[in-house]
């Protein structure tokens, strides 16, 4: 790989993990003015309850409630990137090697113009990689005196 293409790729990484960062403390500043839906007395309020699920070592069934809220917060910000943003992160996320090798494959030509955001297998993939490893990783070491009393750690 050249210096240029290198150059270019260190900018798309640290781009992504900038925007990524932004919408995961957006996503989390909007589940924290979420009340709580597990009623044990101390959780406050939605981003106390996916900690708690996170720590907890056990989802409850209601976890796929939970992603889906957090997933479609997060696509409601993505759509407010211009299309290089998206596209940087979405070259992160571990599915854009696998289609665009396909893309190639089929002859597809990939330049400077290609957009995977007009397409919704693309956004989610972003969306779901956000919420991952910038949401729930971020969940899973979140501390409060309510998650410890939650826990059991007080």
């Amino acid at each position: 790989m050249g210096l240029e293409k290198k150059i270019a790729l260190n900018i798309s990484k640290e781009l992504s993990n900038k925007l990524s960062k932004k919408i995961a403390g957006q996503t989390i500043r909007w589940m924290q003015s979420q009340s709580t839906t597990i009623d044990l007395g101390c959780l406050e309020n939605l981003w106390d309850d996916v900690c708690y699920q996170c720590q907890g070592g056990s989802r409850t069934y209601s976890w796929n409630q939970y992603d889906f809220a957090v997933v479609t917060y997060v696509i409601s910000r993505l759509e407010e990137l211009s299309e290089y943003e998206a596209n940087a992160i979405w070259l992160q996320t571990e599915y854009a090697y696998d289609h665009l090798v396909d893309m190639e494959d089929g002859g597809v030509s990939i330049d400077s113009s290609f957009t995977p955001m007009n397409s919704s297998p693309y956004v989610d993939d972003i969306a779901k990689y956000i919420a991952h490893k910038y949401i729930y990783e971020q969940a899973a070491s979140w501390h409060n005196d309510r998650l410890r009393q939650a826990l059991g750690y007080d």
